[in-house]
């Protein structure tokens, strides 16, 4: 048996502009004094953080955590509330397709294992995965996410699946090149072409 697994955002898919204004638009429901400029800044400057953390430690901060940091003023349940509404736009709005489903396809009657292993920073694992399984009918079973794994890629949990892959296909050096530290093939989505990536998966 073989398998693949699939890094989320910048591979699979890309963001989806329509869910960033409708999210700005629940935003004015809770708190109306704050401008998109700051959110935008926010949220930039925090992701950048656990990024970071992701990156050189696979540690992961969890977007609670964050949201109390951009909303010192909000009572807790207030920011829970919003992100659980957010999850619900994000699954309204969800991203673009960036690799065609029709490669999972190719990857599936090649005989892969179809896995998913993807940071999250602002965004739940629960929402991920039922976009995930909307598009690309990979079932959550099958998905790793930093906020449920507690940690986040570069870490070894997030690519340790039942079967072990043969290659990891991502966007970022960093955290999805760190699959070639546990002996799976790191395919850079940003440097490949679709042909070059079937390619190589259809030749192994």
């Amino acid at each position: 048996m073989k398998a693949i697994s699939f890094d989320f955002w910048g591979t699979l898919c890309l963001s989806n502009p329509q869910f960033r204004e409708n999210q700005f638009k629940l935003l004015g429901e809770f708190d109306d004094s704050i401008t998109l400029d700051y959110w935008l800044t926010q949220k930039t400057y925090y992701k950048k953080l656990a990024d970071e953390e992701a990156q050189t430690k696979g540690g992961h901060i969890d977007r609670l955590a964050l949201n109390k940091l951009i909303f010192p003023n909000w009572h807790t349940k207030d920011i829970e509330a919003f992100m659980l509404l957010s999850d619900d736009i994000f699954v309204k709005y969800p991203p673009f397709n960036h690799l065609p489903p029709s490669f999972i396809e190719t990857a599936r009657h090649a005989g892969y294992t179809i896995y998913v292993s993807s940071n999250t920073v602002f965004t739940s694992g629960a929402a991920l995965s039922r976009v995930i399984f909307d598009k690309f009918a990979i079932p959550k079973s099958h998905c790793k996410f930093s906020d449920e794994i507690g940690k986040a890629k570069i870490d070894a949990s997030m690519f340790d699946f039942e079967i072990k892959p043969r290659f990891h296909i991502g966007d970022n050096p960093k955290t999805d090149g760190a699959s070639e530290r546990y002996g799976i093939t790191f395919l850079d989505v940003t440097k490949l072409s679709l042909p070059q990536l079937i390619s190589s998966i259809t030749h192994d």
